[in-house]
């Protein structure tokens, strides 16, 4: 390695810190660097250390910036992610409003409501069926009391469930009814 007080050329300075000519012509224009002696004809010389400063400036400012374009990058990244964030919660506002979109709470609520008029219906069958069952003589009877009922009660809870989603349905009207007039 040579002395930082040695008179080098350009090309000369490139081999030394294994740089390209371009890289160290880049370094002198960017920090104004002046050659020591320039006579006319002949190569400028610089003073080795300053030449090698100037590179490592500017090898230090072009990671700096690099640096600050991957922050940038990383910034405009997050701030997309943001953007599609609060524009899939939008569209989500808008199926609930428009009735496309049902919340867990209120499905579950439905669904206990279903489930409990099957299982009263179901429970009342045997208290209904006992006095006609006891008075069938054979068991092709009996069979067809318990089937004529059973189906019976499934039709009755096919109309009751077309009940509880049309009440279900007015509701979801009210509410939203509200929210609208709340916003």
């Amino acid at each position: 390695m040579l002395d930082d007080g040695e008179l080098v050329t350009r090309d000369r300075a490139a081999r030394e810190l294994r740089r390209s000519t371009r890289t160290v012509n880049a370094a002198i224009a960017d920090s104004g660097l002046k050659p020591v002696e320039a006579e006319p004809g002949r190569r400028e010389l610089y003073k080795f250390g300053e030449l090698k400063a100037a590179i490592e400036d500017r090898l230090q400012a072009t990671a700096d910036q690099t640096r600050n374009v991957s922050a940038s990058a990383g910034l405009t990244a997050a701030r997309q992610r943001f953007v599609e964030a609060k524009a899939r919660a939008a569209e989500q506002e808008q199926r609930k409003r428009e009735g496309e979109l049902i919340e867990a709470s209120e499905v579950r609520q439905w669904q206990l409501s279903v489930i409990t008029i099957i299982r009263t219906r179901l429970l009342a069958l045997p208290t209904k069926l006992a006095g006609r069952l006891g008075m069938a003589s054979t068991l092709i009877e009996r069979h067809e009391i318990l089937k004529s009922e059973v189906y019976t009660m499934l039709r009755e809870l096919a109309a009751s469930g077309d009940a509880v989603i049309a009440h279900h349905e007015e509701a979801m009207k009210g509410a939203l009814g509200t929210e609208q007039e709340n916003a």
